[in-house]
């Protein structure tokens, strides 16, 4: 006890009798860490144990060992033991090397312990014993211990199985001998054989009195890289192996163009290069593409390159023309970005769809010839079919024979049948001359002309209509030649002046509003019959839902000119007639304003209803006074530009009220005004024109004004915008029946959808 008790000794002492200490002085508690109350009792394993290391009963001072403080500080001490032997004692003495902690030694590391992103651990050296570690790197090697102090003060041998002649024991003892820091990237922990644990490493030697005292290692986890790597590659086989059986055409290329793979059926096609925009000139030189309407695609807007701009591309429809060769195919595209918004590649899909254009084509072209043929035997007319643009005589019927027999009695049908038109006459008589081969090959669309010809029993006028059809592509591939006996009428041509002109009329303008939405109608319903006969009802449902509300929206189009024209026809023959009763007007012309603010509203824009009364009633034809306003409102939403405003006004004038549209929009000379309200008269007749129509609709509203004992007029100037004014006379009728609810939502929902069809 007398080691203990003497004061300011600086070695660290305790004192064990038959293996169990029994007194300790404050130096070994301030080494330590644990009180006194802490050890006294305990046996000389246990304090091994407390201690993380060995204490041996040696009598002379032995060689540096580390023990580890109650925080698990590492202390590098020396210890000697004095042995009483009759007293079966043993007092340690256990003393400090100076400036050996790591703390002081090797301050600057201390800092990373604190990296929580980054595991840090201390070895010693050359027994690489663990000397320090922070909590990042138990987790980041996935150690089988529960906290950090069960792994301090281990040897690595201790830890890793099978470390003795590993590569891991390979690698440590390599950066002790070479004294070089070294680095490591994805380094496979062997530790784990039911686990693959990848990180970062470094192991950092550190120098002490230029000798390796310790080895500092750093550790990252990248085991989730690693395996989001493999899983990528792995990923990539599989996608390769799926695009190589994909059967399409797929490209993947760059942002120059250049291809960066392409499957099988691509390798294979040597066509799919002129989609491409590479910079090979050579590929564009063998082929030109077009668009499925026949218009030459530029070089930049191909479709790989429109996918580099950023644009997805669903598929779109082309055709390479080479050698007088056409190759159609349907392209799809989309381009890929990474997390930045940089295109890291394109994708294009190609397909060939040569044989469903050719069925196509044949479904469009029958469809048309059967149409034609059945309008021209229901109206008894002369029917012939020509080639274009050769001209060449396809097929005639009868009735076309009949007519042609009387300018050339001594005609036969099958002398001429396959040759040259210009070769069926004689004398110089021609069917089809270079004006209207010149006509039909700019304005592509149907032509009317009559002839006079010299016959022996006088003369002879025939209404020759010239109608060409179209293929898919939008080009003429036949002629359609429709011949009339007009002579009768020709004859008597004062008496049926007005007749031929508006049977004229009727030729230009409704025909050619009937023939539109019937092209679409039999358009669409072609390609719905395709889906249905081919069993793809679920597959293109969508589709088939968007072709139904094309022909409905068509067939309220025509119900629209075919009301417009029986409306015409009983107005000029004094049929029209109306079905008056009392009505608020205001609230008649708000209801409708209401009705229609959603689709103005569609157009990008403003309706306001204005009235200076609150109520005004007046006998009128609820029906028609309805047709009256969406027809104006109609025409005002046509000639607006976006963000306009469509102003209703309703004014009391005491004996009349005056009711208005007015618009900013595109305006009308005023050469127009006095003409708009006769039939058929159009403002705009070019073929450009924006707005759709066949100038029937202000006709048939100045009927129904007039029919109310009103006026209509039109006040307007070029891009300023028109206003129409129509007054009614305020009367009101001695009813006998009780007036239903204005408006009748679904009549007026139907009537909307007429009124507007063209329009939207």
């Amino acid at each position: 006890m007398k080691y203990i008790m003497k004061k300011g000794l600086p070695r660290a002492i305790f004192h064990t009798k038959n293996g169990i200490l029994v007194e300790v002085n404050e130096q070994f508690e301030s080494l330590t860490g644990f009180l006194k109350e802490e050890l006294i009792g305990k046996s000389i394993e246990e304090i091994k144990t407390m201690l993380k290391t060995e204490l041996k009963p040696y009598h002379e001072n032995t060689n540096s060992f580390y023990l580890f403080t109650k925080d698990l500080e590492p202390r590098e001490v020396t210890n000697s033991c004095e042995k009483i032997e009759d007293k079966n004692e043993n007092i340690f003495f256990i003393k400090e090397k100076y400036n050996s902690r790591l703390e002081d030694s090797i301050a600057f590391f201390y800092n990373y312990f604190f990296d929580e992103e980054q595991g840090i651990a201390i070895y010693s050296v050359p027994d690489l014993l663990i000397l320090k570690m922070n909590k990042t790197f138990l987790s980041i090697n996935n150690i089988p211990y529960d906290n950090i102090g069960e792994f301090i003060g281990k040897r690595l041998e201790n830890i890793i199985p099978d470390y003795k002649g590993s590569e891991n024991e390979e690698f440590y003892q390599q950066v002790i001998k070479s004294g070089k820091i070294c680095h490591s990237k994805e380094y496979k922990l062997t530790r784990h054989a039911d686990l693959e644990l990848y990180e970062d490493l470094s192991l950092v030697p550190v120098y002490i009195k230029g000798e390796i005292k310790y080895l500092i290692q750093f550790a990252k986890d990248v085991t989730d890289r690693v395996n989001s790597r493999m899983l990528i590659e792995k990923q990539n086989k599989e996608l390769e192996a799926i695009i190589d059986n994909i059967n399409e055409d797929l490209l993947i290329f760059d942002s120059s163009g250049n291809f960066l793979k392409m499957n099988n059926m691509a390798r294979n096609n040597h066509k799919v290069k002129y989609i491409a925009a590479n910079n090979a000139d050579a590929f564009y030189k063998q082929a030109d593409l077009y668009d499925i309407n026949g218009n030459q695609i530029d070089y930049k807007d191909r479709p790989i390159n429109r996918v580099i701009r950023g644009e997805i591309i669903h598929n779109l429809q082309v055709a390479f023309k080479q050698n007088n060769e056409i190759d159609y195919r349907e392209v799809s595209g989309t381009p890929i970005y990474d997390s930045e918004g940089n295109f890291i590649a394109g994708i294009a899909l190609s397909n060939d769809i040569n044989e469903r254009i050719k069925y196509e084509k044949s479904l469009y072209i029958t469809a048309q010839n059967e149409t034609m043929t059945k309008i021209v035997n229901n109206l008894d007319l002369g029917f012939a079919r020509y080639s274009y643009p050769e001209f060449k005589l396809i097929s005639i019927n009868n009735k076309g024979i009949d007519l042609l027999s009387k300018i050339v009695p001594d005609l036969n049908s099958l002398t001429y049948k396959n040759n040259n038109v210009f070769d069926a006459f004689n004398d110089g008589l021609f069917i089809i001359d270079d004006n209207i081969k010149k006509y039909l090959k700019i304005n592509k669309e149907s032509f009317i002309k009559t002839v006079r010809y010299y016959v022996e029993k006088g003369h002879l006028f025939i209404k020759w209509i010239y109608q060409p059809l179209f293929d898919l592509n939008n080009e003429i591939i036949e002629v359609v030649i429709i011949g009339i006996d007009v002579t009768k009428e020709e004859m008597n041509i004062k008496k049926m002046e007005k007749v031929l002109k508006i049977q004229d009329e009727i030729y230009a303008n409704v025909s050619h509003e009937l023939k539109t939405p019937l092209n679409v109608i039999f358009s669409a319903n072609q390609m719905m019959n395709i889906y249905l006969n081919h069993d793809k009802i679920e597959e293109y449902k969508e589709k088939l839902f968007n072709y139904n509300n094309i022909v409905n929206k068509n067939c309220y189009r025509l119900i629209k000119i075919i009301n417009n024209i029986v409306d015409l026809s009983k107005s000029k023959s004094g049929m029209l007639t109306l079905d008056l009763c009392n009505v608020n007007i205001v609230s008649v012309i708000r209801n409708i304003v209401l009705s229609v603010s959603d689709y103005v509203e569609s157009r990008k824009l403003k309706v306001i209803f204005n009235s200076n009364v609150d109520e005004k009633i007046i006998a009128c034809d609820l029906h028609k006074i309805d047709r009256v306003m969406l027809n104006l409102i109609s025409n005002a939403i046509k000639f607006s530009y976006n963000n306009g405003e469509i102003n209703v006004n309703v004014m009391d004038k005491g004996d009349t009220v005056e009711i208005s549209v007015k618009d900013d929009g595109t305006g009308m000379d005023k050469i127009h005004l006095d003409l708009i309200f006769q039939r058929f008269y159009q403002a705009d007749k070019s073929l450009s024109r924006n707005a759709e129509g066949s100038g029937i609709g202000l006709a048939i509203v100045k009927s129904i004004v007039d029919l109310h004992n009103g006026t209509i007029c039109v006040e307007s100037e070029l891009e300023k915008g028109s206003t129409f004014k129509f007054e009614l006379p305020s009367n009101t009728i001695q009813e006998s029946k009780t007036i239903e609810k204005l408006g009748q939502a679904d009549n007026k929902v139907e009537l909307i959808k007429i009124e507007f069809s063209d329009i939207f």
